[in-house]
């Protein structure tokens, strides 16, 4: 391979890199092997209340945080794998302090304030899944830990945003491989939340990215200078 060649696949890889992290496809993805269903990932939107992110077709799906570093013990609802269709299927417990994990949030919210609406899918990690939340208590404690700057988050309202299971025909399963959460969730006055916690990614999360980036740019200034 000569060297024009080498310099024009270093520059579209650094280009490449770069463009990700501009359109935040890289935080979005990273971590994420396959989805199927309704699920759709995306970036973080500017409000995860009610009525601001709607959809009777979509169950939306966003990175949060990425490997940060728990200050402190998590309250989770569901631990290890299994079907959670009811309260009494649960497996309380907690992530301990210490643990670095990156965090998802899984967002249902259908149109209008009276549509009921019931999607199905799932979402494959490359990591253990370490705990899931979806009651509403332990959403609105765990979002001032997991929640994006700049989003808004219905914490310490008293909207309908966990999981109301058995009334609902709500259901989360885990994998035998803790790899993949499987829902089927049915929204019907409020909305449907469920943070995902999981090991830390081997993906380069978008700062690596960026780095890459400039890197691979520096790389090719400098064999065109030389």
């Amino acid at each position: 391979m000569n060297s024009h060649i080498r310099r024009c696949l270093a520059l579209c890889l650094a280009l490449s890199a770069t463009r990700a992290v501009m359109n935040g496809s890289s935080c979005v993805s990273a971590g994420i092997i396959t989805t199927t269903g309704s699920l759709r990932i995306g970036s973080a939107p500017a409000s995860t209340n009610q009525g601001a992110w709607e959809s009777n077709k979509r169950t939306r799906l966003f990175q949060e945080q990425s490997a940060i570093a728990l200050d402190q013990d998590v309250n989770v609802d569901m631990t290890g794998p299994g079907v959670y269709a009811s309260p009494e299927d649960c497996i309380l417990g907690s992530v301990s302090a210490g643990t670095v994990v990156d965090s998802f949030l899984l967002h249902q919210d259908p149109k209008g304030r009276r549509h009921s609406i019931m999607l199905h899918g799932s979402i494959t990690f490359d990591q253990d899944i370490l705990g899931v939340i979806v009651s509403r208590d332990n959403l609105n404690a765990s979002d001032s830990m997991f929640g994006v700057t700049g989003t808004l988050y219905p914490t310490g309202t008293e909207m309908l945003r966990g999981l109301d299971f058995p009334r609902a025909h709500d259901k989360i399963t885990i994998s035998d491989d803790r790899r993949t959460l499987s829902y089927d969730l049915q929204t019907q006055v409020a909305l449907d939340h469920v943070r995902i916690l999981t090991a830390v990614s081997a993906v380069p999360g978008p700062g690596s990215l960026a780095l890459l980036g400039i890197a691979g740019l520096t790389a090719v200034r400098r064999r065109r200078s030389a």
